[in-house]
């Protein structure tokens, strides 16, 4: 028998099938019931098998209903839950069935903590089924299946600010579950807001802003691109919904729809219809600011000096168009300090910009703006240009129809300075203005948005923070000097001037002209003329004296002399100055280089006059002697002093005159403070005596006659 057993086992070892019978069946209670048994095969033979059940196992599985309802909002989110204030507003939530048996529900509970619920209903692809609460039944939801219940109320006479919260309550229906009837509460919150607010960045008072290329007035290359902005935000509680943003903009500015981007992030559905930009936004949630930006392309076809202003709207539903602030793309190039004569490729770097106080001459005050920021960040004045020569200042648009008004000084080694004056009249939308430019020093200014002189005047119409390009000139492009052959003359006296003159400028100027105007006294003697030598003929036209003059070779010294006769009328006393100007175009320009000098001669009335002159030197006394001899020399540059205050100074020989005296006494008192170095009065001497500082002129000769008073100083001892 023990062997049989063993065998047995042995063939079970060999091949067993095992397999299973199940049965499921519900209850009459709804439980679901489970029968399993073990079915068992192994071969039994050669050729042949047997089969084993085992007994059966039941296990019963109960019917049990739960229920889950969301959202669960624990607290109202501002930016994601704005409601209108006096608006119906509706709130989803969602029943899950997370039991194992179908079920449908009722809604046992439905409140606001502010506001009046005007509807209840279940969601069904028919129609929305009404709730009353605790009686109307849901349609049946299969295990893991879901339903959705509308809750409709209004919040009117609810502050603006509220947060509110809705809570709903549902409960199973499917009787004989296991665990009873189960109920759960969802949450969600909403926040009062009244309607959307739409401003600009600067708050909600502020307007909508557009910029290109981050400021108000870009300049602009043709054939460059640009990328305007605009930039604003809800500042209500409530979203603003269907919003979108126009801009019609000007023809030789056009954008690309392609590359519109919502802070960052491309915006789908633009549209470009002849000139007019279409965005749509969608909503527009509050508390987000928000910012537009397109890249539009500058027409190459663009006249260098004119601007294209354009505006953009905002809109959305219930929400009529919102107009941004201008900006504007000014062709060319502006706010460069240049070499007028070098133009575009000589920057001037080092240069001193000041936006002077016209009143005070004081530099203006300015505010730290970002308009300035990338040239002068801190809106520094006065302003030093870097390499490339530009700089840059963002100047306060004045109040509606005001004007401001200041001087631009620009100073620079090797450069003469210039002032030019500065007008600033804003434009109706207060953020442009008008920059009219006015040369006050006789030089060229540079034409709107490049660098071509231009000897009128120069606007820049609808800018913010430019001023224009600023052309110097070198120091004293034409050099002049005029020195008369003596400097006191009578009635009938012939003096003779002589002017010199060459081109300072690093090119040759063209032909230009000499004018010299001769003050009342003085007349042209005819045929004295003499141009570098040769005789040449003025054209007289009253006083003026004009002549025409060659080609200036740069660094060629030119001399031009000619005699004057002093006219019988002129007074004694006069100072007769006669000034010449000489002027000539740079190369290739109509602009001219200028230098002008003067020379002035003091009339006598000579024997017969009745005023008198009064003559002297001062020199060192080498003896100590008190008056002038062999190895004395005279001291220049000493002022003497007469009782009236009129005042000289001595020349390389020391002489001095006052020609035209009244008749009397006089004091004549020495300066010591102009006395060169290593020179001093003489200690204390009588006023007759010419070591004394002091000198008494007796009045005793006739009138009209020269007296002579000399000033004796000393050498200090070594």
């Amino acid at each position: 028998m023990t062997v049989v057993r063993l065998a047995l086992a042995a063939c079970v070892a060999v091949a067993v099938l095992v397999g299973g019978i199940a049965t499921a069946a519900r209850s009459a209670g709804g439980s679901v019931v489970i029968v399993n048994a073990a079915r068992v095969t192994y071969d039994s033979g050669p050729g042949a098998s047997a089969t084993i059940i085992s007994n059966s196992v039941t296990t019963t599985v109960a019917s049990v209903g739960a229920i889950v309802v969301t959202p669960k909002e624990a607290a109202a989110n501002p930016q994601a839950s704005p409601v209108a204030q006096n608006a119906p507003v509706t709130r989803t939530f969602t029943i899950t069935n997370t039991g194992n048996v179908a079920d449908a529900y009722t809604i046992t509970a439905a409140t606001v903590s502010a506001g009046t619920i005007t509807a209840i209903a279940f969601a069904d692809p028919n129609g929305d089924i009404p709730v009353t609460l605790g009686t109307t039944i849901s349609p049946t939801v299969a295990p893991g299946g879901t339903m959705q219940v509308r809750v409709t109320f209004t919040l009117a006479n609810v502050p603006v600010g509220s947060d509110v919260a809705i809570d709903l309550t549902a409960r199973t229906t499917a009787k004989g579950t296991a665990n009873g009837l189960q109920s759960d509460n969802g949450q969600r919150w909403v926040v009062t807001g009244g309607v959307p607010q739409i401003a600009g960045p600067g708050g909600s008072g502020s307007q909508i802003t557009k910029t290109v290329d981050a400021v108000s007035s870009e300049t602009a290359t043709p054939g460059s691109t640009v990328v305007f902005s605009i930039a604003f935000e809800n500042y209500g509680h409530a979203a603003a919904t269907g919003a979108y943003v126009t801009d019609q903009f000007p023809v030789g500015i056009r954008p690309d729809p392609t590359t519109v981007q919502l802070n960052g992030s491309a915006v789908g559905g633009a549209t470009l219809t002849g000139q007019t930009l279409r965005v749509p936004l969608g909503t527009v949630a509050p508390n987000v600011p928000e910012t537009v930006t397109v890249s539009a392309q500058v027409s190459s076809s663009l006249t260098i000096g004119s601007t294209y202003v354009n505006v953009a709207a905002f809109g959305a539903n219930g929400i009529a168009p919102i107009g941004t602030t201008p900006a504007s793309v000014f062709v060319g190039t502006s706010d460069e300090v240049f070499d007028g004569l070098g133009g575009a490729k000589m920057p001037v770097g080092g240069a001193i910009v000041t936006l002077l106080d016209p009143a005070t001459g004081r530099p203006l005050t300015l505010a730290s703006l970002s308009a300035a920021a990338t040239v002068n960040p801190t809106n520094a004045n006065p302003f030093k240009t870097g390499p490339d020569g530009r700089y840059g200042f963002a100047i306060p648009v004045p109040a509606s129809r005001t004007i401001l008004k200041f001087t631009i000084r620009i100073d620079a080694p090797n450069y003469l300075e210039r002032t030019i004056g500065a007008t600033v009249t804003p434009d109706v939308t207060g953020t442009l203005y008008r920059v009219d430019l006015v040369s006050q020093d006789g030089e060229p200014l540079a034409a709107a948005g490049g660098f071509t002189l231009t000897t009128t005047g120069v606007t820049l119409d609808h800018v913010f923070g430019l001023l224009g390009n600023l052309p110097l000139f070198g120091a004293h492009p034409i050099a002049v000097t005029k020195v008369a052959d003596r400097t006191t003359v009578a009635p009938g006296d012939r003096v003779a001037f002589t002017i010199g003159f060459s081109a300072n400028t690093g090119s040759d100027l063209g032909a230009g002209s000499l004018v010299d105007t001769l003050p009342p006294g003085l007349a042209y003697a005819p045929g004295t003329a003499k141009l570098d030598g040769a005789p040449v003929t003025p054209a007289v036209a009253g006083a003026t004296m004009t002549v025409a003059l060659p080609k200036l070779a740069a660094g060629t010294q030119h001399t031009l002399t000619y005699v004057c006769v002093v006219l019988p009328d002129a007074r004694a006393g006069t100072e007769l100055t006669n000034s010449v100007q000489v002027a000539a175009p740079y190369a290739g320009t109509n602009v001219a280089a200028k230098g002008g000098a003067s020379a002035t001669v003091i009339t006598t009335a000579g024997p017969f006059g009745e005023n008198g002159a009064i003559t002297g030197r001062v020199y060192v006394d080498r003896r100590g002697i008190g008056r002038f001899v062999r190895g004395d020399e005279g001291v220049a540059g000493a002022r003497v002093v007469l009782e009236d205050g009129e005042s000289v100074t001595t020349d390389a020989q020391g002489r001095f005159s006052f020609p035209a005296v009244r008749p009397g006494a006089h004091v004549l008192r020495l300066d010591p403070t102009t006395l060169p170095a290593g020179l001093r009065l003489f200690g204390a001497h009588g006023y007759d005596d010419e070591r004394s500082a002091l000198r008494l002129v007796h009045g005793i000769l006739d009138e009209g006659l020269l007296q002579d008073v000399n000033f004796a100083v000393e050498a200090v001892p070594r």
